[in-house]
């Protein structure tokens, strides 16, 4: 039962980067300064992505259409977008060496987490070459150290969350009552659980610490407000047990397809709002990676990239790789030169 409240459908995933290299006589896809992404690393990755029908079928909605397009080919869309993430690994790369930065336990852990999440889910990642699986995962590792080691943004204020809560209440919460839940596998669970309640355990403490639901656990155990789209999706069991309490009260046990459950009905203020709204506002001001990576990709000189793949576009504020328009050409395009736009991308997965 992966659910989090309609607030926060809207928020960005963890960034994805994945490695690419050049090599002698292999024409290049893109270059960024002095670093080369080859065509055959764009081309073999793409396929192993069209070859793959849970991949491609995660993707599809994000990228309006087939991932393998008509006639064999990748979606124009997806090619620019992974062409993007190979230009954003090419910084981090940079900036990594540059910096003297070491991987660490935690960086390796985030980068798999991210990786999973971009290739469908554990099992389909699984199943990819081991070599790509080892190679992507450095990538995506040292890219998370870049990340770890950036100034830490500062926290919300409560009257910015207050404010938040105050702009977002009749689209997010209309009923000013919320859904937060503990799951777990068995009954014996659930009346422990139960138990530790009763004693005067703290709910979201319990939440955060035995909920086999990853998601909501993050957010103290809340999963919708009443009177919602999302609530209406629930299970019978949970909206029943729901309809029985006032706010502030907590369910006895009971049993869904999902498992065991213990609900509490709350008030959708700041109290019970807080770590929803922190999220809110930590997606409102932007990852701080991707807006890294876009002031290096500012300041770089030469950015290139294979029209096939897209075309580079840059203002004052943003570089980005806009996906053809036509269709790909099948000529070699003209090697850059010092008058080259340089452009990028600053979009993550």
């Amino acid at each position: 039962m992966k659910r989090t409240l309609a607030l926060l459908v809207a928020v960005a995933s963890a960034a994805v980067v994945l490695s690419g290299c050049g090599s002698a006589g292999d024409p290049p896809a893109a270059k960024v300064g002095s670093s080369t992404i080859s065509r055959s690393t764009v081309e073999d990755q793409l396929q192993m992505i069209s070859q793959s029908k849970a991949i491609s079928k995660s993707l599809e909605s994000r990228f309006g259409g087939a991932v393998p397009a008509s006639g064999g080919s990748v979606n124009a869309k997806l090619g620019a977008f992974w062409v993007s993430l190979l230009v954003n690994q090419a910084v981090a790369d940079q900036i990594f060496a540059r910096r003297h930065l070491t991987v660490t336990a935690k960086d390796r852990a985030q980068a798999k987490a991210a990786l999973v999440g971009l290739f469908a889910d554990a099992a389909t990642f699984g199943k990819l070459p081991r070599s790509y699986r080892e190679a992507v995962l450095r990538s995506q590792a040292r890219y998370e150290a870049v990340r770890a080691s950036l100034p830490k943004p500062a926290p919300a204020t409560d009257a910015q969350l207050q404010q938040l809560l105050d702009q977002t209440r009749q689209t997010a919460c209309p009923s000013g009552k919320v859904v937060a839940h503990i799951l777990v596998k068995t009954k014996d669970e659930a009346d422990a659980v139960e138990a530790a309640l009763a004693q005067g355990a703290d709910f979201a403490t319990l939440a955060r610490q035995k909920s086999t639901d990853t998601g909501s656990a993050a957010t103290n155990g809340l999963i919708a407000c009443t009177d919602t789209d999302q609530y209406s999706q629930f299970p019978v069991e949970l909206r029943t047990a729901v309809g029985a309490l006032a706010i502030g009260a907590i369910s006895a046990p009971f049993q869904s397809q999902f498992g065991w459950h213990v609900v509490k009905l709350e008030a959708w203020d700041l109290e019970n709002a807080r770590p929803v709204m922190e999220q809110f506002f930590q997606q409102q001001q932007g990852d701080p990676m991707a807006k890294f990576i876009n002031a290096q990709l500012l300041k770089t000189k030469q950015v290139w990239v294979d029209p096939r793949y897209g075309t580079v576009k840059r203002t004052k504020l943003v570089v980005r790789i806009e996906p053809p328009v036509v269709p790909n050409p099948r000529s070699n395009p003209v090697e850059p030169t010092t008058t080259t736009v340089p452009g990028g991308s600053t979009s993550n997965p």
